[in-house]
């Protein structure tokens, strides 16, 4: 790891106390930022791992927008809100600027954004600053490189503004989806929550996105149904996991490829894609087993445990997979869930080789 002339580097600076602490302490913060007094600093960085970067860069844009819109909220914002970004700002004019009385207002908001790691130079400054902030000041620093100096981090973490972004585990998805519908003032019905995770996975950009979009389907509503996610989104996605079957079954990649980019500008997570993909093609091969006379539509829908049309549309797909095809392609799909874990490619790449091995019928 580089370090600075004369300064530590520390990788980890957020105090924790479990290891779901991260993502609660975001949780908090948003609250905070929204219904509490106003913050005088707010230090956040994060790692930029390639896989993690969009996870990453949510958590502090999205943070950096919460300020911004509270803040707002003040008439006479507009004159108070000063934003410098990059390796290019200069952190001592910065800080005089933030230093400066406000105009037609109480407070002065300043925000230094994409700040590379400091030099000792800067880290002196910047030291200063925290130790003695001005009062009437809300200070934003977000270090882009996702390393910040021992010495700010000694001069932060007593008075708990230091935040690391972190992606959010598996664990944590249930209680940050409860957490976005109550942010959105909604309750949810049990099972809404993991409903929403099976089709964003851990992705916070989708989400936000799920959640406003069923904010707005349930409007007039202060509780979310599973039901309600089954309509809006899940169906939806379903319908489009049919025609993704259609291309691959047509041998067709460049159909393939611009469905993904679809569901891709839908911020549709990878792992929903290929759960639905591995669940159909398990369908599929229920039926080819039947060989080349399945039973009819009810009766595959009845085996299947699902609605007739769909049943419908399976018996249709079945004609272009061979069981050899299924077989490459369920090994495929299982073969992206280990690959998808472990590798630093983007997702949306490793799903694209999938659909594309599935197509030309490769062994994997």
């Amino acid at each position: 790891m580089t370090r600075a002339p004369g300064l530590g580097t520390v990788s980890d600076v957020a105090p924790r106390k479990t290891k779901e602490s991260a993502a609660k302490r975001f949780l908090d913060l948003w609250h905070e930022l929204r219904e509490g007094t106003p913050k005088t600093i707010v230090a956040l960085y994060g790692p930029r791992d390639e896989r993690d970067l969009p996870q990453i860069q949510f958590l502090l844009d999205h943070t950096v927008s919460i300020v911004r819109e509270r803040f707002s909220q003040d008439p006479a914002a507009k004159f108070n809100i000063d934003v410098f970004h990059g390796g290019s700002v200069d952190i001592e004019q910065a800080l005089n600027v933030a230093k400066t009385a406000p105009m037609f207002g109480d407070r002065r908001l300043a925000m230094l954004l994409d700040l590379p790691e400091p030099d000792e130079h800067a880290a002196d400054i910047l030291v200063r600053y925290v130790k003695d902030p001005v009062p009437h000041t809300s200070l934003v620093l977000v270090f882009a490189s996702g390393r910040i100096s021992r010495r700010i981090h000694n001069a932060c973490r007593p008075l708990g503004c230091l935040y690391k972004a972190e992606s959010l585990k598996e664990r944590d998805l249930p209680g940050w989806i409860q957490a976005s519908f109550r942010d959105h003032g909604l309750e949810t019905a049990p099972g809404v929550a993991r409903a929403v995770g099976e089709y964003t996975g851990v992705n916070l950009q989708a989400i936000e996105d799920t959640v406003e979009k069923l904010a707005i389907y349930t409007a007039g509503a202060k509780r979310v149904e599973v039901a309600d996610v089954e309509e809006c989104v899940l169906a939806v996605r379903q319908s489009v996991i049919f025609d993704l079957l259609d291309a691959l079954g047509e041998r067709n990649p460049g159909q393939a490829l611009s469905i993904l980019h679809r569901l891709a500008g839908q911020r549709t997570d990878s792992l929903f894609i290929n759960a639905m993909l591995s669940k159909q093609i398990r369908n599929l091969i229920k039926i080819r087993h039947h060989g080349n006379h399945p039973p009819g539509r009810d009766a595959v829908a009845a085996e299947l445990g699902v609605h007739p049309f769909f049943a419908g549309k399976l018996l249709g797909q079945v004609r272009n997979f061979s069981m050899p095809d299924l077989e490459r392609a369920l090994a495929a799909s299982a073969e992206f869930n280990v690959r998808v874990k472990h590798s630093r490619v983007p997702p949306d790449r490793l799903m694209e080789s999938m659909v594309l091995t599935i197509i030309r019928g490769q062994e994997i």
